[in-house]
């Protein structure tokens, strides 16, 4: 696990953090999804989990999903109530996936994080500033200047696949985004990339408590 990409985003019909996130989620091998945000936004304007949590396709064909959310920020705790007991319905209760909350006490998390593992090992990862909101998760109306870093196993080729995918090719087309390795030579850099964000889910988990 090597690869990174920085995503900055500049426009409003083009989200590839959100294409990113979601492809690992759908993607069949993953088994154990684990997404952190601040926000979550459920209300009358916009529903996230119905615009982009719909997993029905994804879980009647592959293996089955733990998907654990971990948030909040400040007074968002009904957003977030709202947002976990939607996706269970969205997804009518599926046996294949399991829906768990987590806050922080004190209610000030405001890290935006995903890992996704196959067996408990991390093929998959994000570290940014998008929210799980209409503004910085989907490209409808108005949107927020964001900027993201994706991690992602290169070996798995599910996971390279939607990367590549979602990267394109041609440089010009694409100005906003950026291609690099993990430079294992560095000295900061002498923990493997998969072991330090384990230890990122383990601090996570350290801190949180079930909601």
């Amino acid at each position: 696990m090597k690869k990174i990409a920085i995503f900055l985003r500049k426009e409003l019909r083009v989200n590839r953090f959100s294409a990113a996130v979601r492809g690992a989620l759908n993607s069949p091998s993953i088994n154990n999804v684990i997404i952190c945000s601040g926000f979550f936004q459920e209300d009358a304007s916009y529903s996230v989990s119905r615009a982009k949590f719909n997993l029905r396709g994804r879980l009647t064909s592959s293996s089955p999903l733990n998907l654990e959310i971990f948030g909040y920020y400040h007074r968002q705790r009904s957003a977030f109530l709202r947002f976990l007991g939607n996706v269970v319905r969205i997804n009518r209760g599926s046996p294949a996936l399991g829906v768990s909350g987590y806050r922080i006490p004190g209610d000030k998390w405001h890290a935006k994080i995903s890992i996704a593992k196959i067996n408990n090992i991390p093929v998959f990862a994000s570290i940014g500033s998008s929210n799980i909101t209409r503004r910085a998760f989907d490209n409808v109306r108005n949107f927020n200047y964001e900027c993201d870093v994706i991690f992602w196993d290169e070996t798995v080729s599910e996971i390279d696949n939607i990367m590549n995918e979602i990267i394109g090719e041609e440089a010009y087309l694409f100005p906003s985004v950026i291609v690099a390795n993990y430079d294992e030579k560095n000295p900061v850099n002498a923990t493997p990339l998969p072991d330090r964000i384990l230890e990122l889910e383990r601090e996570i988990r350290r801190k949180a408590t079930p909601i």
